[in-house]
């Protein structure tokens, strides 16, 4: 039986199928996704790219969020104003990963 995390979805780490290079596994070995070409004349080599970038987005995610969120607060804290560059693009990507 899948479990899922408190947001629904399959838990980390993710990977790349060794039956294909196409496949996406739960951390368990279940296959959760195939990658497929965009049309019929895309090729197995970007299905394959595309799978390793899902996996590889979907590994970091949690890091990179958290990452986010101390920079934005540790700007926040040493006296830099909301609408610093920094600040604001860490609070839109947070809120894009949050959403």
């Amino acid at each position: 039986m899948r479990t899922q995390t408190a947001e629904g979805h399959t838990p980390t780490p993710w990977r790349i199928s060794s039956v294909t290079s196409r496949y996406i596994e739960s951390h368990d070995g279940e296959i959760i996704g195939t990658a497929y070409p965009e049309t019929m004349m895309d090729d197995y080599p970007v299905a394959c790219a595309n799978a390793a970038f899902i996996v590889k987005a979907v590994n970091c995610h949690e890091e990179l969020l958290e990452a986010c969120k101390q920079m934005r607060d540790m700007l926040l804290s040493c006296g830099y104003e909301i609408h610093n560059p920094t600040i604001k693009l860490a609070k839109e990507a947070i809120t894009k990963a949050e959403a």
